[in-house]
């Protein structure tokens, strides 16, 4: 259990920060900042990739000795436009825990350290499931694999 020292926590409606943690707060928020736009662009460069890899792809298979793909071109695009959709949520909580921490700071509003603090909040709690679901994928997947593996 984490022990909170009286002296940092103010019991009552306001926020008090000291020059020092508002720094860090501005630091967190630019890095939040450039993590969302970093974001963004991959999400937008998936989304060119999805529209486009479905007809590269289409045009491998013609001029690979008429041999076809083992999965349609469409599924591909599909997958690169889920794999986008599932970066969304995070990237759209990141760039606005950094503008709302923006405002709280130039503000010194604590309702706005709230809601800037929940949108991190939900983030992570987002990042967390996803990275429980992908891990436990991949133990399926090598279960599965060792399954098979012991069938031949």
């Amino acid at each position: 259990m984490e022990n909170i020292s009286t002296e940092t926590v103010n019991t009552e409606s306001n926020l008090i920060l000291n020059s020092e943690a508002m720094s860090y707060l501005n630091g967190i928020r630019k890095w939040t900042k450039f993590f969302a736009i970093m974001g963004a662009i991959g999400i937008g460069l998936m989304i060119v990739l999805a529209l486009t890899i479905g007809t590269i792809f289409a045009a491998l298979n013609d001029s690979m000795y008429n041999q076809s793909m083992p999965v349609p071109t469409f599924f591909i695009t599909i997958i690169y436009l889920f794999f986008a959709g599932l970066y969304v949520y995070p990237t759209y909580t990141l760039f606005k825990f950094s503008s709302e921490m923006k405002l709280t700071l130039s503000n010194k509003d604590s309702m706005g350290a709230t809601r800037a603090f929940k949108f991190l909040n939900n983030h992570f709690q987002y990042v967390g499931i996803l990275s429980i679901v992908i891990m436990s994928l991949y133990v399926l997947v090598f279960l599965f694999g060792t399954l098979m593996a012991g069938l031949f």
